[in-house]
């Protein structure tokens, strides 16, 4: 008998990579830490 199922809806119903777009910026910001040139967003 199952009790539990995973279904991972990334990518398939939704689209998170707009949530982490920024998240690394975000971090550094919130933390008054300098934002290297060469990051990725």
């Amino acid at each position: 008998m199952t009790k539990h199922i995973i279904f991972d809806l990334d990518g398939t119903l939704i689209d998170s990579m707009p949530v982490w777009r920024n998240t690394g910026k975000r971090y550094l910001e919130s933390h008054n830490i300098p934002i290297p040139p060469n990051l990725l967003s």
